[in-house]
């Protein structure tokens, strides 16, 4: 069976959902069948997979697909898995990072394509740049999630126990999620003095730079590193509540790390 020919169910209308989705098309591949619970949302990206947007699971279930893609949330993976039989001869497939493989059983031929990235709506993303970080059970898994990645031309995979991915999405939430909130918080300040965070762009962008090219904790500046005490009283001197105790767990984390 060629790449080209290969057809897929997907399940999810969000972001990820999408993002993959068009990439798979693109390279190649059919989405036969869509469903989501936000029926309008399925209605929409079917259109623009020239896919069919399916009432239930069950449906989808029913139509003869090589795999099905489930991009839907953590929480939800396992009662969605609930639908497929344990004699499903298809590949079954989720997206998430922190969710181990067999949230997916008992169905017999299981696997995880977990892109690591943040997945914006209307933000363009160049697909064969995004890290794959695969799982599969058996051969036949292990086989679609190959053509897979060769549709969306990835450029990096990295197959990875659930054990480990796990830890990796850990490591992402610490990188991304967390990071990006700390922004808000700048973002915050710089407004209570009529500032953008903007202004902030080329000192976030340096801080990002020498952290990829060397060790972080090597190139970490700031007062809590220098023990600059005076500083560190001021700025909780301007700060009450939940980022004041922010500010003193991780002054306190980067003076012990």
């Amino acid at each position: 069976m060629k790449s080209e020919s290969s057809s897929f169910a997907l399940v999810g209308s969000g972001r990820v959902a999408t993002h993959l989705a068009e990439a798979l098309v693109k390279g190649g591949m059919k989405c036969s069948v869509l469903y989501s619970p936000t029926k309008a949302h399925a209605i929409t990206l079917a259109k623009k997979l020239c896919a069919k947007a399916v009432d239930s699971m069950v449906q989808l279930v029913a139509s003869p697909v090589d795999f099905v893609l489930m991009a839907v949330k953590d929480d939800a993976i396992s009662e969605v898995a609930s639908y497929f039989p344990s004699d499903y001869n298809g590949v079954v497939l989720h997206t998430s990072g922190g969710t181990a493989m067999d949230a997916l059983s008992p169905i017999q031929h299981r696997g995880v394509l977990y892109p690591m990235q943040t997945f914006s709506e209307n933000r363009a993303l160049v697909i064969p740049d995004i890290p794959i970080f695969p799982e599969a059970n058996t051969r036949e898994a292990q086989e679609v999630i190959s053509k897979i990645t060769k549709a969306l031309g990835s450029r990096q995979v990295h197959y990875l126990s659930s054990a480990e991915r796990v830890k990796l999405h850990l490591a992402s939430v610490f990188a991304c999620n967390f990071v990006n909130h700390l922004y808000a918080l700048s973002d915050d300040v710089l407004h209570s003095i009529g500032l953008n965070f903007q202004l902030l762009g080329p000192l976030v962008k340096e801080t990002l730079d020498k952290a990829l090219s060397a060790s972080p904790k090597k190139v970490q500046t700031g007062p809590a590193i220098r023990h600059d005490s005076r500083t560190i009283e001021r700025h909780l001197a301007l700060l009450e509540g939940r980022p004041r105790e922010i500010y003193e767990v991780l002054t306190e984390s980067i003076m012990d790390h």
